[in-house]
């Protein structure tokens, strides 16, 4: 194979692993404005309606299960996403000879912030996804169950921050850092594996 065919075809399957890190990261972005577009209708109806005490209960159940939905489909976005941003990087270290993260982030030496963290690294972008998500789950069965509670009136807000807590420590916790942290270092040996040969 010519060394010109060789270049032009790891070009074009470079150019479609960004197409396809792309797509999904737009994927990501589309759900999301389409859940603050219902989650906004939803919060104005409940306001401007003017018929619920505070909430009412099955708007509630509808942007927690929306919520839900978010959360996890920021993880079936992710890893995808993190594999063919990470194979472009391998065509351009292994073929190309070029520093890994050559095009979107050099390394060069960083300035430190206030405190001495390195700004860049505090939050990971898609890191955002799923705090939005996480935190309107948790703030929705917090209301729902402060909502169902007006029995108990004297109770009802330790009820709900109790509730909206462990929501909380469920989605953070458990799948957040445990689960979906151990998906995206395996993905992240697999490819490293790669990357050495």
């Amino acid at each position: 194979m010519e060394e010109k065919t060789k270049d032009e075809i790891l070009k074009s399957i470079y150019e479609q692993h960004w197409l396809h890190a792309r797509h999904l990261e737009n994927e990501r972005l589309w759900f999301t404005n389409i859940y603050i577009i219902i989650v906004g209708a939803l919060i104005a109806y409940t306001f401007g309606s003017g018929k619920a005490g505070f909430w009412s209960w099955p708007i509630l159940v509808i942007i927690f299960v929306l919520s839900l939905a978010g959360f996890f489909m920021c993880h079936s976005l992710r890893i995808p996403s993190y594999y063919h941003s990470r194979m472009a990087d391998i065509i351009q270290i292994k073929e190309w000879m070029l520093p890994y993260n050559y095009f979107y982030r050099k390394k060069e030496p960083k300035t430190t912030g206030r405190f001495g963290l390195d700004p860049t690294k505090f939050i990971h972008f898609h890191a955002v996804f799923y705090w939005l998500y996480i935190v309107m789950s948790s703030l929705s069965v917090g209301f729902l169950s402060y909502d169902l509670t007006y029995d108990w009136d004297r109770h009802r807000l330790w009820i709900a921050l109790v509730v909206a807590s462990i929501c909380f420590g469920i989605l953070y916790g458990y799948f957040y850092k445990l689960i979906f942290n151990k998906n995206e270092e395996a993905a992240h040996e697999e490819l490293e594996k790669l990357r050495n040969e």
